[in-house]
């Protein structure tokens, strides 16, 4: 399966996404493929100009992706 994603700027506009491509994940049998803008850095180090990242923004998506496998 492949999901193509693009996803809003702000943190609290993404928890909806995480919830739901949890959901997917653990109801796909076989390989899944997703990918394009997230709109979201796995960790502050991965974004070394502009403004300094906070933890919490990364957070959700690190915890999806730990989630998801």
């Amino acid at each position: 399966m492949f999901v193509e994603v693009y996803e809003l700027h702000k943190v609290h506009d993404r928890l909806k996404l995480w919830e739901d491509l949890r959901d997917l994940v653990a109801n796909t049998q076989g390989t899944m493929l997703c990918m394009r803008d997230y709109n979201a850095i796995l960790k502050a180090e991965d974004r070394p100009q502009g403004s300094p990242m906070q933890d919490i923004k990364v957070k959700d998506f690190s915890d999806f992706l730990l989630d998801a496998g």
